[in-house]
């Protein structure tokens, strides 16, 4: 802390005080600075050794204080004296109204008598953190206007029990609504008050446990108010929830068992997760009838559920509200509904289901019957190595998103079966299926859903064939990466009406595009890369007159671009790694108006000057972004090519290794921004203030070479 602080005595903010033992900055200089208000944090208290001089603080006296922080080092080690710790925490009572105390890494096995003194009557949140030593806690029950108390890392603390209550209290904690517990490993017992008289947390509306992995028995019996509880890996304790009237939210992720013996209707129920319960025999057909108004349901980790069809009865039916179901992790989850065939399903599925996941339950082997679900909207699969077929009868008719991925032996996915149309019944709006390495096709009768606007189909490497025909008039995005069997697009590509969007990526085995090409009115951004055996590009690219972004990469087997050249609308332009660079510079690139991206890798060895002036090329002036990457035999960058470039704002050159000279008039006095790497002869004439052609670059703000910024104060390498 600076020199002197004491001696501003109308100092009203000071964040954090951290004490020193040095001469002039130890926790004494704190007392005449009882102007300070808001909120004051003394950290290092380790370093107050003397209670005589912590009381010289003068904490009481700071009435406008509303928040206190005290803080001592987090390492907690042998030679901190827990004695001169407690001392010194009791030398530094505030006053009695303040708001909000926070105790952090005190060492002391338990607390000075003032903290849960009933005279802190306006104290709204308290927090002890990390006081690994403690093994008791106060009477902070008698905090009659406390809201939020949280207790963590208090590693030997073993019990809790009437003491925080308050000896002879028979209303503590009455204005308690938060209570957070974290990080006590050694808690093993928490003992509610027994007596007929005394109500405990009569308005606590949130519990949260985590991390308690002894806590053993049961929670505080009732609790009347209570919207949310929350326990995370607490293994050992047996969660009781039939007392708990006003529940809202209930999220439970390790715990020995999950209680609800009676059939009380939870009416204010909204959100349930469960995971990791050691015992899942809670959930019953009377614990459904409970969740009638729920509509979030997660179920994670249940080893012994095998479906939702128990003794006869369909437990999903009581689920009248339910707009979410998750289920992940459950091994032995064969299907959701009955084991046997031909069951009727449409009573037993919630009807007002809107989402559905079923991630990593690697038993579930069966077509799912979904035609029940008559809300569903949108369904995610994600590992579930069992599945072989998806569905063989109808989706539902307002399913609109298809989501699967990571299912290993899926082979088809829309399976029509005898008397079925999935294709012409369906919805569907959008279907995404990734990373299913066992995908032969998507749908048996070659059709997909005529709604479909988004079909996005990465790494099935087994796939032969999207689509017999492209019937999908809706369609507006197609994304197909890393399909190493898939031989040619659908035909009727021409006819998509509305698409705007294709990517077609690493699909190895693709020879050529639909005879008709793409739809020319409404593509807007296409991209083709690392497809080795592409041959062309369809004919009339030109007349593609929406088309603003073209992205063409390394595509070795395309030995000739369109004879009519690029689209005129285009804004964006990158194309990377082909065979034919000589006649790139013929395309007439200086037509496009509209561009003003160009990024082009070339490999060309013929290639000395760019742009190239042999061919007379000029690059359009709307660009402000120019990259120019990996033209070995590139020696100078030519002077006609850009004087024109008023807008250019960006200039990247990369692995031109014999580059030698920018352009003989300057760079566009427009740009912001250059960018150079691996270009060794350029970079040392380059050089601040000495290379030859840093007049050229020395009024551009920001200049990188190699990675390094230019006008870096270190000396150049």
């Amino acid at each position: 802390m600076p020199l002197g602080i004491k001696n501003l005595k109308r100092l009203r903010k000071l964040s954090d005080f951290a004490v020193s033992r040095k001469i002039g900055h130890g926790i004494e200089e704190l007392m005449d600075l009882n102007s300070l208000r808001g909120t004051l944090c003394i950290s290092r208290l380790e370093n107050a050794v003397d209670p005589r001089r912590a009381r010289q603080a003068n904490l009481q006296e700071k009435q406008d204080l509303e928040t206190l922080v005290l803080k001592w080092s987090s390492d907690i080690t042998d030679s901190r004296d827990e004695r001169i710790e407690k001392d010194v925490l009791g030398m530094l009572q505030p006053h009695q109204g303040l708001k909000e105390l926070t105790i952090n890494s005190y060492s002391a096995t338990d607390f000075p008598s003032w903290v849960g003194d009933p005279c802190f009557s306006n104290m709204v949140l308290l927090r002890l953190e990390n006081c690994e030593n403690c093994t008791s806690l106060p009477a902070l029950g008698l905090l009659k206007s406390l809201k939020d108390l949280a207790i963590t890392g208090m590693n030997a603390l073993q019990s809790i029990g009437c003491d925080i209550y308050g000896e002879g209290c028979s209303n503590p904690f009455p204005s308690l609504e938060t209570l957070y517990f974290k990080d006590m490993p050694g808690w093993k017992c928490w003992h509610a008050c027994d007596e007929e008289q005394v109500e405990v947390f009569p308005r606590l509306r949130k519990l949260s446990i985590l991390n308690c992995s002894q806590l053993l028995g049961r929670l505080p019996y009732y609790l009347p108010s209570l919207e949310e509880l929350v326990i995370c890996e607490s293994k050992c304790l047996s969660v009781s929830i039939s007392s708990f009237p006003m529940l809202r939210n209930l999220d439970v992720d390790g715990c020995k068992e999950l209680i609800c013996r009676s059939t009380i209707q939870f009416s204010s129920l909204n959100t349930v997760a469960l995971s990791c319960i050691s015992d899942f025999s809670f959930l019953t057909e009377s614990f459904m009838q409970g969740l009638a108004e729920v509509k979030i349901l997660k179920i994670t980790g249940c080893q012994e559920l095998t479906n939702f069809w128990q003794d006869g009865v369909r437990l999903l039916q009581h689920l009248r509200s339910l707009r979410y179901l998750k289920i992940k992790s459950c091994s032995r989850l064969v299907s959701l509904g009955p084991e046997e065939e031909g069951q009727d399903l449409k009573l037993g599925l919630p009807c007002s289901l809107e989402m559905l996941k079923l991630i990593n339950c690697e038993s579930l082997q069966r077509p799912l019957v979904l035609h029940g679900f008559r809300s569903l909207e949108e369904l995610h699969i994600e590992k579930c190595a069992g599945l072989v077929f998806f569905v063989q009868t109808t989706l539902p008719c307002t399913l609109k998103k298809l989501c699967i991925s990571y299912c290993e032996n899926l082979q088809c996915l829309l399976e029509d079966g005898k008397g079925s149309n999935i294709s012409s019944t369906s919805l569907l709006e959008c279907l995404d299926i990734r990373n299913c390495p066992s995908l032969k096709c998507l749908s048996s009768t070659g059709k997909l859903p005529s709604p479909l606007r988004e079909l996005v189909i990465w790494d099935c490497p087994e796939l032969g064939s999207v689509a017999d025909t492209f019937c999908n008039l809706s369609l507006e995005k197609l994304e197909i990466k890393y399909c190493g069997k898939l031989v040619c697009l659908p035909e009727g590509l021409n006819m998509l009406s509305h698409l705007q969007e294709i990517t077609i990526c690493n699909c190895s085995s693709i020879v050529s595009f639909p005879e008709g090409g793409f739809p020319a009115t409404s593509l807007k951004k296409l991209y083709i890369g690392w497809c080795e055996k592409l041959q062309a590009l369809p004919e009339r690219l030109r007349g593609l007159t929406s088309l603003v972004e073209l992205d063409i990469h390394t595509c070795p087997s395309i030995v000739s671009f369109p004879r009519d050249g690029f689209p005129r609308n285009l804004t964006s332009l990158l194309i990377t790694n082909l065979n034919f660079c000589k006649p790139l510079f013929d395309w007439g690139l200086h037509r496009l108006a509209s561009l003003t991206r160009l990024f082009i890798t070339a490999g060309c060895a013929h290639i000395l000057s760019f742009p190239c002036e042999e061919t007379g090329m000029m690059l359009p002036t709307s660009l402000s972004s120019l990259s120019i990457v990996n033209f070995p035999n590139l020696q100078y960058l030519s002077s006609n090519g850009f004087q024109n470039l008023t807008s250019l704002q960006e200039l990247w050159i990369s692995d031109c290794p014999m580059l030698k000279s920018l352009p003989e008039n300057g760079l566009p006095s427009s740009l912001l921004e250059l960018y150079i790497h691996g270009c060794p002869l350029l970079k040392n004439k380059c050089k601040r203030d000495t290379g030859k052609e840093f007049s050229k670059i020395k009024h551009i703000p920001c200049v990188y070479i190699d990675e390094r910024f230019i006008y870096d104060s270190e000396d150049e390498e």
